[in-house]
């Protein structure tokens, strides 16, 4: 028996772990370790500007889906970048066949469309890569910080394909990473030394005082979230303190010196994400509260989310207009996969249902290391699986349908019980499909009042917390590899 837990990513960090809900976790026992490959849970999701029209998804044990460009979606196996990868991000460009994973292993760049993957150069190897993320307007400039050691942030000019340490004050253990959006030459990065920001695009960091509602906190604890959601706000800068049973959003309005509390929830935050306006939030959390604020970030409401292991919140591509975008876990019994939403989160529509109804490889040739490492395997399928995927030599049926050739109809579900179909449902960002419908919170769910309500109050709520994402964990692989146990990039 193996205790074994991967938490969901925050704010794209994508991939490391929350150190208070493992401690948290001990006290409920061990679970066994899950095949590889098996449940696999979608960490993030982008748009990348090199792929129009391109909704790329990573997974904590199966690697790679990739969704529109008017296509059937795709899958990339993580076998294809190293045995049992990984996968923490990903990133596409400045071309269009320019990979970049960050894996547990280490980084690995592709430039044949992920076909072919082959270790980086002065970044370390084994490390956990934290956060990988490039410069919108100089996007062969990447930043990446490592959570284990060696450590370290790094910094590279030429999409990913070699690096160098970035200048820090220390050797630094990094947790999350966060450029912001509205100033992305402004980064900040987060782990058990405390909170550091650049100002000059990664390459070097100064320590942040994170004095006013942050000061004394456990550095443990504190994750970036999210700049500002306003483009004239680029010296904000907002934070999670993840703690069980209740956690804090805090924002800093002057680059990281100084925070204030915003709002307190019932447990650990998954990500944040703002309006068109920026001056609403919606935060989602892993134990399945969606929290929505009114204009300047009071009036919070709580209520439950559309489905189990719902976040990676985020707004859509630059010409998405109003579209917000989410995940969550249908193996855990959610109406989705990935879904938008044109109402700041009160209804959703599916893009996906479900991983496992993807039935097409991406095209690689049957030779390609690609090809060859995921003929054996099936999308959301444990090892042993048998399916017949199209791509790498298999043809493709032409009639096949995009959203994966299911002809089910998930059911459509609001907070009264009532069918939003009644009064027509609203225009999707998507191309109609059998998945589109409109999607609420979750029936019978309950909605929680601030210290873990759905399953009673006290002193066993946290460990009854704990045992709920127990239940969650009984779905992921593993967590991630000791480095001196995992498969190096080579």
């Amino acid at each position: 028996m193996n205790f074994s837990i991967r938490t969901r990513t925050l704010a794209g960090a994508w991939g490391h772990h929350v150190p208070t809900l493992a401690a948290a976790l001990v006290v409920a026992g061990p679970v066994d370790a899950l095949a590889h490959g098996e449940a696999p849970r979608v960490i993030a999701l982008s748009h990348p500007a090199a792929r129009p029209g391109m909704t790329l998804l990573v997974t904590d044990t199966q690697g790679l889906f990739a969704l529109g460009e008017a296509a059937p979606p795709r899958w990339l196996c993580e076998d294809a970048v190293a045995p049992s990868a990984g996968l923490t991000g990903a990133l596409v460009g400045p071309g269009a066949a320019e990979w970049l994973v960050a894996a547990s292993a280490g980084l690995a760049r592709s430039t044949d469309g992920g076909c072919t993957f082959a270790p980086v150069s002065g970044a370390p190897a084994g490390g956990t890569p934290v956060g990988l993320t490039a410069h919108p307007m100089r996007p062969a400039e990447r930043v990446v910080g490592f959570s284990e050691a060696p450590g370290g942030l790094y910094f590279s000019e030429d999409a990913g394909a070699s690096w160098r340490p970035a200048e820090t004050p220390g050797v630094l253990q990094v947790r999350s990473l966060l450029r912001v959006a509205a100033a992305p030459e402004r980064l900040y990065a987060a782990g058990p030394e405390g909170l550091f920001r650049s100002d000059d695009g990664g390459r070097r960091y100064v320590a942040v005082t994170g004095g006013g509602a942050l000061e004394g906190v456990d550095p443990e604890s504190v994750y970036v979230l999210a700049g500002g959601g306003r483009p004239d706000a680029p010296d904000e800068v907002w934070v999670a303190v993840q703690r069980v049973p209740a956690s804090l959003l805090l924002r800093s309005r002057d680059r990281g010196e100084t925070f204030e509390g915003v709002h307190t929830l019932p447990d650990p935050i998954d990500s944040l994400a703002f309006d068109a306006a920026g001056e609403r939030a919606l935060v989602a959390t892993i134990f399945g509260t969606l929290s929505r604020s009114g204009p300047g970030f009071v009036d919070w409401v709580d209520a439950p989310a559309p489905g189990p292991g719902f976040g990676c919140l985020g707004r859509g591509p630059a010409d998405g207009g109003d579209a917000l975008w989410a995940c969550a876990d249908a193996f855990q019994g959610a109406p989705f996969t990935v879904a938008t939403s044109l109402d700041f989160g009160e209804t959703w529509t599916p893009v996906l249902a479900a991983l496992s109804r993807v039935e097409r490889r991406f095209d690689c040739p049957a030779d390609s290391p690609a090809a060859i490492a995921c003929a054996d395997v099936c999308p959301g399928q444990p090892v042993g699986a048998t399916c017949l995927l199209c791509g790498a030599g298999v043809p493709c049926d032409p009639d096949a349908s995009p959203d994966g050739g299911s002809d089910a109809e998930p059911g459509v579900i609001d907070a009264g019980g009532a069918d939003p179909r009644d009064a027509g449902p609203p225009s999707s960002p998507m191309p109609a499909s059998p998945d589109a419908a409109i999607v609420g919170p979750s029936a019978g769910a309950t909605i929680r009042e601030g210290t873990c309500s759905a399953v009673g109050r006290g002193p066993l709520a946290t460990s009854l917390a704990a045992m709920l994402l127990l239940g969650l964990a009984r779905s992921r692989r593993r967590s991630t590899l000791p480095a001196n146990e995992r498969t190096p990039l080579a």
